[in-house]
């Protein structure tokens, strides 16, 4: 085994869009893949700098939306179109939202957890919602656990990968690429 330098490091976690409204009720979003939950608590980390992030404060009731492994094109919307263009952008691509307890969340998630903010731990760089669960809510086409495929990350500060549970490989960004061509 050897040592490797590396500021980040995705070791295959799912894949999920964080949904929730703002003051205007516009329907914020954005990819992330650092989240864990253990009983009826999440925890989810994500930077601080992006817009989505900026607007979760403790109190905030949001939805994470897990993706299958056909999900990529979500995923890169979500990840790397600007907030401003975002909503219209995954309309465009047929995507609805729906709302669950005053919670906006993607129907056609593998499954999603609506929860609330709790409390916030921040660093420099980073931030650490932590959460409660209120909610799960599973595909019914996805109720059998054999079948559950979802969309993993996988990669380091240089490069980031989708892989899919059959091994599959698709360099983070390419399905959005090859849309536009």
């Amino acid at each position: 085994m050897r040592e490797i330098t590396t500021q980040k490091f995705y070791m295959g976690f799912p894949v999920f869009i964080l949904t929730l409204f703002d003051e205007s009720e516009d329907i914020l979003s954005t990819t992330l893949s650092s989240a864990y939950s253990l009983g009826d608590q999440l925890v989810i980390g994500m930077s601080r700098a992006g817009h989505t992030a900026q607007k979760i404060k403790v109190g905030t009731r949001l939805a994470a939306n897990f993706l299958s492994d056909e999900d990529q094109l979500l995923s890169d919307i979500a990840g790397f179109i600007p907030a401003r263009r975002r909503s219209s952008l995954l309309a465009e691509t047929g995507v609805k939202f729906e709302v669950f307890d005053s919670v906006p969340y993607l129907p056609n998630s593998l499954i999603t957890v609506i929860a609330e903010v709790t409390q916030i731990v921040t660093d420099e760089r980073y931030q650490h919602l932590f959460l409660t669960i209120e909610s799960r809510l599973l595909a019914n086409e996805q109720t059998d656990f054999q079948t559950f495929n979802p969309l993993l990350y996988v990669g380091d500060d240089k490069i980031r990968y989708y892989k899919k549970t059959t091994q599959d490989l698709a360099k983070s960004g390419s399905t959005l690429r090859k849309t536009r061509k």
